[in-house]
């Protein structure tokens, strides 16, 4: 899985087809751009003190990139980077049924101002259920190959080995994101085993973070505990960590009774489990698609049920579902967890009103919320938001990603906090690097913000410049080329002659996808195929 978009949206899309924004010519882009940034230089925003020191939340694909030349330190709670594609072979605990709209804050013992807590305790298979829920493995399971082409899967001045053939595994793209991680010298900044338990910011107008690292020894598990104080904190921990389970009617109720048949797509890891089963996969795009493809001829049968027709109005979307073979069941969505009756019995009662019984196995493809746990208090649900009650530090977040940001990156409240890995629309790795340009240049003072009303107006107004589910070289294009104009802009202002000019994908980008997917579902049959095999030799 390369997009970057929740699968949610296999939930919400409504069964009329909706309609579709049209695309900006990029010249009428370049141009609104040029504008916006010549009035950000004229009248920006002006940061209260300066930014030297900066928190990284995040070493995945969208924080790796983040802190080339930045005055960093980055708190990755695995213990490599990788982010999504960094696989082991636990799953994850097991999340709320149905979801909660924000977990709890995020607690741990009180932590002095200036100091270390440590502790040392004996790995017990308590503790070892702790480590699982507060450093939770990521949503890469074992058959998982990359479904996005090796030569637009790409950081920026950053190419694969020549060698390397078009489509690759997880640990293929893990360990392309350590390379990159060696050649620019970043690991000495990172702190892996970390996990960052708290963010407030300080009457200095500096930000608190509270912070929690393990490690492992000789069965004991050495806690540290503390706290550190910085400048600016970039939250690029990635949209795929707190899964989301919406509330189907009688679905809490199925859980209660038979809570080993439930699972989210995140706890996904080999199809051998599900071995002669009956399994009813819940949503339509790219995870639930790919599980599908991995279960079908290892299970008894697979249904796949989704709202909405089977054609969408994401070309990528139908693209991947035509991928989707024979065996595997299509059904309409999901209505209840109940039989017609209302009464839960382990009947599933699907929209179109049939029925599905002797289900062994749900398991949710339903995506994913952004939870945020760390911002404790500095965060309120949309829903929730009183404007009277909130300062200008609250995080107002609707469950997708933080809202009120500038170009989806800076809170506009205060830009000393920034997102990064959190789009509105499907992309590709290769835009986090431009989100991260704009981040890193924006705080050592190379590129400029409006001022903050100019921010909020904008934002307020901002069309996407193509269609959110699209994902093809010409809108990669026209959504990276907003973030560059304005960047590049800003450097000839401030006549920085060192730094690099950013560049757009190749216009040729777009001639190469059509190719390449064509390649892929060709090539993604063989490695399943494969993996399939490896699988069922551990059943014989």
């Amino acid at each position: 899985m390369t997009v970057s978009n929740s699968d949610l949206g296999n939930l919400t899309e409504p069964v009329a087809k909706t309609a579709v924004p049209p695309s900006i010519p990029i010249d009428d882009l370049i141009r609104e751009t040029l504008m916006e940034s010549k009035e950000a230089f004229e009248d920006p925003y002006v940061f209260s003190r300066p930014i030297r020191r900066v928190a990284v939340i995040g070493s995945g694909p969208s924080g790796v990139s983040i802190y080339r030349g930045m005055e960093v330190r980055v708190f990755e709670r695995n213990p490599e980077v990788g982010g999504t594609w960094l696989y082991n072979d636990v799953s994850p605990a097991k999340p709320s049924v149905p979801s909660n709209r924000f977990s709890s804050t995020e607690t741990s013992p009180p932590v002095p101002e200036n100091g270390v807590l440590e502790e040392e305790v004996d790995l017990t298979p308590e503790m070892e259920r702790w480590l699982v829920k507060e450093y939770p493995p990521s949503a890469c399971y074992f058959g998982l190959h990359c479904n996005t082409g090796t030569p637009i899967l790409q950081l920026e001045d950053f190419p694969w080995p020549e060698d390397t053939p078009p489509f690759v595994s997880h640990a293929d793209v893990c360990n392309y994101l350590k390379s990159y991680a060696e050649k620019f010298g970043l690991y000495p900044l990172i702190e892996f085993n970390t996990s960052v338990k708290q963010i407030c910011k300080n009457q200095d107008g500096s930000w608190s973070v509270t912070l929690t690292k393990v490690e492992r020894f000789d069965q004991k598990v050495r806690i540290k505990r503390w706290k550190e104080s910085f400048d600016a904190v970039a939250v690029a921990s990635g949209a795929h960590q707190d899964p989301y389970i919406p509330d189907f009617k009688g679905l809490k109720e199925y859980n209660a009774l038979w809570p080993e048949k439930v699972m989210h797509s995140k706890q996904f890891r080999h199809p051998r489990t599900f071995k002669d089963k009956n399994v009813v996969i819940v949503g339509g795009r790219v995870s639930a698609v790919d599980i599908s493809r991995h279960l079908n001829g290892i299970t008894r049968n697979v249904y796949l049920s989704f709202r909405g027709s089977f054609e969408c109005s994401s070309q990528v979307i139908n693209s991947f579902r035509s991928a989707i073979p024979e065996g595997v069941i299509h059904k309409s969505g999901i209505q209840s967890f109940t039989n017609k009756d209302g009464k839960v019995d382990g009947t599933i009662t699907l929209e179109d009103g049939t029925t599905l019984d002797d289900i062994d196995q749900v398991i949710l493809c339903t995506g994913y919320m952004v939870d945020l746990p760390f911002l404790g208090d500095l965060r309120v649900h949309t829903d929730d938001a009183e404007p009277s009650t909130m300062s200008q530090n609250t995080v107002r977040a609707d469950g997708k990603r933080a809202i009120d940001t500038y170009r989806e990156i800076f809170h506009i409240g205060d830009p000393t906090l920034a997102f990064v890995g959190f789009p509105s629309h499907l992309t590709l790795m290769r835009f986090f690097s431009y989100q991260s340009n704009a981040v890193a240049r924006v705080w050592e003072g190379t590129a400029r913000l409006p001022n903050q009303t100019k921010m909020k107006s904008i934002t307020e107004q901002r069309q996407a410049p193509c269609n959110p589910d699209d994902l093809t070289g010409d809108s990669e294009r026209l959504r990276a080329q907003g973030i560059i104009t304005w960047l590049n802009h800003h450097a000839e202002f401030n006549d920085v002659k060192d730094l690099k000019t950013l560049k757009n994908y190749d216009p040729e980008f777009s001639s190469i996808w059509l190719p390449l997917f064509m390649r892929w579902k060709e090539d993604s049959e063989k490695t399943i195929a494969e993996t399939k095999e490896k699988e069922l030799m551990h059943c014989a």
